[in-house]
């Protein structure tokens, strides 16, 4: 059909047929366009030595004809072939249309997992058009500098934003704004945070916009909690939640889901969490938006194993680890992912399956330049040596580890503290004076009690109340191994329960109190039971 809208029918058959026998060409089984027939080149060489014959003023008139025949093949479904009628429009010198063709061709790309490629098509496009079409520039720049921040390239999209933001106004500035708010966020920059989000929060309330207002108050949540301020962050992300027009901004709402998500998680509310955790997982995977689908599955997958669910946890990991493995062009959500994985294994003392799995995670951590990943990895391997019995290397361990910690910002800082602050007491417990023992779990218990980690708030009150014992002032003990399993029942958490309870249990079997202690392992058993 294209060779007949060049020349007509005159000696067509016969000029295939001749470079058909002759091994030039070859005859496709299928053709892109219905109730037509489509011939490939058998070597490219053979295709570049016969464009090569044709004057450029040629080549330019076919490239035009080539196009109008792909449009009039095409009918409503364009789109389809947009990064082939850009080509043509290019190579015919029809600027404007190939800018036209290039854009949509990028968008589709945007729409599908081919975020690398919708950047080069929109450079493709920034190429072709001249200085004086600043506002389509301006708009194309701001759509590349997007969907920069979607592949996850963090730096080149931080640029990006910076060097278009003194040039925007109106939506298209809050749109940037927010993209940088994000940029800074996942960088851990608390104060860029803050202030991109603030402002995009501030233009969208005064142009009256919820639908812009909405994520900027997200964001600004993610802001309260990078810094430990919870209960403000949640307050935040619940305003966000309530003006959030229904389907607006998906891309937007699936980070939205996994930040407030994750808040829940933290402060133990697992249910609402796994609620919150899912919905933006299937958003992030219905948009192919790789942030949403990496952070979501990774929150859900958390939260899913804090309350009993493991084996559905751990269906996420697997099947999140292998979509950010194949799409991630730097490993740094999936290098967090494949951390919760292992550390998921390990607070079930499958330690066998954790350790690759940590040690994959800090290597990854490693290649994408994510410190976070790394330490919280490193963190798991005391843990996992702790649960091992390996005291003497958990020990060595944790004083260059809580160095590293310290370089961290943001929530990264506050959640990796709470964590050593836990496993310092843990091993004072077991090879430190009581009293030594006792410090470290205070110190622990009000680590998690400034941040409301109400799963380590109990795990320190159980090594508390096990040192006391130790340092023979029983009741104490008792009431502190009794409010924690009390706080573990509150939490919902099997694996915390059984912890809580085999804690108690053993402090009442260490006191005589044969009856109690029956009890208190019964609980144990029970918990055990529903994992």
């Amino acid at each position: 059909g294209a060779l007949l809208s060049l020349q007509g029918g005159d000696g067509l058959d016969h000029i295939i047929d001749s470079l058909e026998a002759r091994d030039f060409i070859r005859r496709e089984r299928r053709s892109k366009f219905a109730d037509d027939t489509e011939f490939t080149f058998k070597h490219m060489l053979i295709r570049e030595v016969a464009y090569a014959t044709l004057p450029r003023s040629v080549r330019r008139e076919r490239h035009a004809a080539m196009a109008q025949f792909i449009e009039g093949a095409a009918g409503d479904r364009t789109t389809e072939s947009a990064a082939l009628l850009a080509h043509h429009w290019r190579e015919a010198g029809d600027a404007p249309r190939a800018v036209t063709y290039l854009v949509m061709a990028a968008e589709n790309s945007r729409r599908a997992w081919a975020k690398g490629e919708a950047v080069s098509l929109y450079g493709q496009a920034l190429d072709l058009l001249p200085p004086q079409d600043s506002e389509r520039l301006r708009s194309i720049r701001l759509q590349r500098a997007l969907t920069i921040v979607e592949s996850g390239d963090l730096p080149t999209a931080a640029e990006a934003l910076d060097e278009l933001i003194p040039e925007l106004e109106g939506r298209d500035l809050i749109e940037a704004l927010l993209a940088r708010g994000k940029t800074a966020f996942w960088s851990v920059d608390a104060d860029g945070t803050r202030m991109h989000s603030q402002a995009a929060a501030d233009l969208a309330e005064r142009l009256g916009d919820a639908e812009l207002r909405a994520p900027a108050l997200s964001l600004l949540s993610a802001t309260a909690a990078m810094v430990g301020d919870i209960d403000p962050a949640v307050s935040l992300a619940r305003q966000g939640a309530d003006i959030w027009p229904p389907g607006a901004r998906p891309r937007d709402r699936a980070h939205f889901w996994g930040t407030a998500g994750i808040l829940h998680y933290w402060v133990g509310e697992y249910e609402t969490a796994i609620d919150w955790c899912r919905r933006g997982y299937e958003l992030g995977t219905e948009m192919r938006n790789l942030e949403g689908l990496m952070t979501c599955g990774a929150n859900l997958a958390l939260s899913l194993a804090s309350a009993g669910r493991f084996e559905e946890g751990l269906e996420i990991c697997h099947r999140v680890s292998a979509q950010g493995k194949e799409l991630e062009q730097s490993p740094r959500f999936t290098s967090r992912m494949i951390c919760v994985w292992g550390g998921i294994l390990r607070e079930a003392f499958s330690l066998e399956e954790a350790t690759p799995l940590i040690q994959e995670a800090v290597e990854l951590a490693d290649q994408a330049d994510f410190p976070m990943a790394k330490v919280q990895g490193r963190i798991d391997f005391v843990f996992a040596d702790i649960s091992a019995g390996n005291l003497g290397r958990a020990s060595e361990t944790l004083p260059t580890l809580q160095d590293d910690a310290a370089q961290l910002k943001g929530f990264h800082q506050w959640l990796t503290a709470g964590r050593l602050a836990q496993a310092r007491a843990e091993i004072a417990l077991q090879t430190q004076p009581a009293e030594t023992a006792v410090e470290a779990a205070r110190d622990a218990l009000r680590e998690a009690q400034v941040r409301r980690r109400l799963k380590y708030e109990v795990a320190a009150r159980s090594v508390l109340g096990s040192a006391l014992l130790r340092a023979r002032q029983p009741s104490h003990g008792i009431v502190e191994l009794e409010r924690a399993v009390q706080d573990a029942e509150r939490l919902g958490s099997p694996i915390v329960t059984w912890r809580a309870a085999g804690a108690l249990a053993e402090g009442l079997n260490a006191i005589g109190d044969d009856d109690r202690t029956e009890t208190a392992f019964r609980a144990a058993v029970n918990a055990i039971d529903a994992c």
